[in-house]
């Protein structure tokens, strides 16, 4: 699936460059913009479907949480906005150091994004909070929405693959994303 994908994202970007360069094409170039958006959303499926069947090692290296936090909201930004959800984030304003692999912490927290925003048909707000707390210890992520909530009968099912309640989504994003965060002690 991922060759496809790939081309069709190759493609695509071609042609909203070229719309770009073209006077009046600027809505047009958007529209690009949001088949690549969506291209990007089928990626983030498919990879959570592989981690599902098999799931991939943790590289962990130096990096900084503020980062990715930073680069998965500017991921869904606009998404957000379309949808009529408030993104914003609270920080300790200084970059959060530590050793961990920042290309699954980018899932977890998209698919925790997109969960929250599913979650949230009429619009809402999204918080991502991010910590280091007083005493020491690991650093503590939240994602905070302001959706309906969890069905307290349905708690104990919350991470079990393909058991969502949203039809348009897949039902997979908490299961792989409760797994890279045990894969990275939490």
């Amino acid at each position: 699936m991922r060759n496809p994908l790939t081309s069709v994202q190759m493609l695509v970007q071609m042609v909203r460059d070229r719309l770009r360069r073209e006077p009046g094409m600027a809505t047009e170039a958007g529209y690009a913009e949001v088949v690549l958006r969506e291209v990007a959303r089928v990626e983030l499926v498919v990879q959570d479907l592989l981690d599902l069947a098999r799931p991939r090692p943790v590289q962990p290296r130096a990096c900084d949480l503020e980062a990715v936090v930073a680069e998965v909201m500017a991921l869904m930004e606009q998404q957000l906005t379309h949808q009529g959800i408030t993104l914003s984030r609270a920080t300790e304003g200084h970059p959060l150091p530590l050793v961990a692999d920042p290309e699954r912490l980018k899932q977890l927290l998209l698919n925790l994004l997109l969960n929250g925003a599913a979650a949230m048909a009429a619009g809402g707000r999204l918080s991502v909070m991010s910590r280091w707390p007083a005493g020491g210890g690991s650093v503590e992520v939240a994602v905070l929405d302001t959706g309906r909530g969890i069905d307290p009968a349905k708690v104990e099912s919350l991470f079990e693959p393909f058991t969502g309640e949203n039809p348009t989504t897949t039902g997979i994003g908490l299961a792989v994303s409760r797994q890279i965060a045990r894969d990275h002690g939490g």
